[in-house]
């Protein structure tokens, strides 16, 4: 499993995609070697499901969830069969809230992706139960996505949720929305930082504006 071609051809001139292949090929590895998560064949999910061409939002995250059987390849996603974690809950309390609808029982969210939302983490991988360990060596790579959508489009909303996320928006242009907000996480926002932004709402407005289809954030996958 790889990135896709569409998505190589579109971040990488000849020269990185010669430093992604050799790295990559040493990550894959190590992936393996570790059975480091999610799965090696869902690691791309987020890339498969939108086109870049298609992207109409980027919801950024920092790692893969780290237990066992939770990660699925989309930022803030579980496979269809897992628990919510806290920050997926408070996710959907807030889409609850913009909406009027109940809180989704599934936190799987490919039917967002699929509609051209970008759930990307900035870490692409993670070892088990060890949140944060890969942060680092995969920051050029989720760094250099923001920076070629950022480029090459215009009118896309980046939803940028927390401190971490948050300095990434000097990666990205005046040609696009940049919605922050505390993380959704419970330390962050039972202190008051995430309730209530009405990003979802926001997001859909501007996409209107662009003579784009708004998000169903309340469909079902």
């Amino acid at each position: 499993m790889d990135l896709p071609d569409s998505w190589q051809e579109f971040l990488f001139d000849d020269q990185t995609q010669l430093i992604w292949r050799k790295w990559w090929s040493e990550k894959r590895e190590q992936h393996l070697f570790n059975e480091d998560l999610p799965p090696l064949n869902q690691m791309f999910n987020a890339f498969n499901a939108v086109h870049f061409s298609s992207v109409k939002v980027v919801i950024l995250g920092q790692d893969p969830y780290h237990g066992l059987g939770q990660a699925d390849g989309y930022a803030f996603s579980v496979a269809p069969d897992q628990p919510l974690p806290p920050s997926l809950v408070n996710i959907f309390k807030e889409l609850s809230a913009e909406f009027n609808v109940s809180i989704p029982k599934s936190g799987h969210l490919a039917h967002w992706a699929n509609q051209g939302v970008l759930l990307l983490n900035s870490a692409w991988s993670v070892p088990l139960n060890s949140p944060g360990a890969y942060m680092s060596p995969w920051k050029p790579w989720s760094d250099l996505v923001l920076k070629q959508l950022s480029l090459k489009s215009k009118g896309i909303v980046f939803m940028l949720w927390g401190g971490y996320a948050q300095k990434k928006a000097s990666l990205i242009s005046d040609n696009h929305l940049i919605l922050r907000s505390g993380h959704p996480s419970p330390l962050s926002a039972n202190r008051g930082y995430w309730f209530g932004n009405n990003h979802f709402k926001m997001a859909n407005e501007y996409l209107i504006q662009q003579g784009k289809e708004p998000i169903n954030w309340v469909g079902k996958d």
